[in-house]
């Protein structure tokens, strides 16, 4: 339950809580070694979250608490490496993303837990048939962290994928990044049309109706015909969307194949 609870702090507080301002502060380079103070922030927030949660559920013990400081100082220094990092965006996001859950991971093996060695096929196995032994808030946390890794989580890896795009849909002198910002700042209610369109595809897929995937495709390329007689917003828009799109379709066909989650 303790990892359930940790990965959906995480989740929730890299995905969701974490603003624009937060972002562009914790790139800052810090005159003081091992130190960011928005970094800090960051993992404070995480803990606090953490906490809370585990309040809630009645999850509160001195182990958590202890589970709970180790996360948050191996998040602190995942993020501070990160921060270090010139490398593709892309690639830093996947692993920073890998190295965070690495380290819940490791630190709720090392408090017991998470039995180790863990046996991965005996697992599929009893999840194929319902019997994995999970108690409801964990089933809720888990649940909880796949819807917001669907819906926050996929848009946080296209911006991580697009940062790397400069030749796509470039404005009149323009780099892809000044536009991607004047975007943002004109054009909010695009994320949000993002958001319903990921949990429309997972609606039709848990319905089978497939068919009606690709109408919204169809209808959403209809809206947006004008844009498209301009040949570089059409590589923009067919990227983006079947970067969504993609990602939609694997998040909901995993919710199909763990179907344990639904209470």
């Amino acid at each position: 339950m303790a990892f359930s609870i940790l990965l959906l702090s995480h989740v929730i507080n890299d995905f969701l809580l974490q603003q624009r301002f937060l972002v562009s502060a914790k790139k800052q380079k810090s005159k003081t070694l091992f130190f960011q103070p928005a970094i800090l922030i960051h993992a404070l927030c995480l803990f606090i979250l953490s906490i809370l949660i585990a309040v809630a559920e009645s999850a509160m013990s001195w182990r958590f608490l202890l589970a709970d400081l180790l996360v948050v100082i191996c998040h602190y220094f995942i993020d501070y490496w990160k921060n270090l990092q010139k490398s593709k965006p892309i690639k830093v996001f996947l692993l920073d993303q890998l190295f965070h859950i690495l380290s819940l991971a490791l630190v709720c093996m090392l408090l017991g837990y998470i039995k180790f060695p863990f046996n991965f096929e005996k697992s599929i196995v009893m999840i194929k048939a319902h019997d994995l032994k999970l108690n409801h808030f964990s089933q809720l946390n888990l649940l909880g962290t796949w819807l917001v890794s669907l819906l926050w989580g996929i848009a946080y890896f296209i911006q991580s994928i697009l940062q790397d795009k400069e030749d796509i849909w470039p404005g009149e002198g323009e780099t892809y990044r000044e536009t991607l910002t004047m975007r943002e700042e004109g054009h909010r209610l695009e994320r949000h049309i993002g958001y319903m369109e990921r949990i429309l595809i997972l609606l039709f897929t848990l319905h089978q109706a497939y068919v009606a995937i690709i109408l919204l495709f169809i209808g959403k390329a209809l809206v947006r015909r004008n844009k498209l007689k301009d040949p570089f917003y059409q590589d923009f828009f067919l990227y983006t969307t079947l970067l969504s799109f993609t990602g939609a379709l694997i998040f909901s066909s995993l919710y199909r194949y763990f179907f344990f989650l639904v209470i």
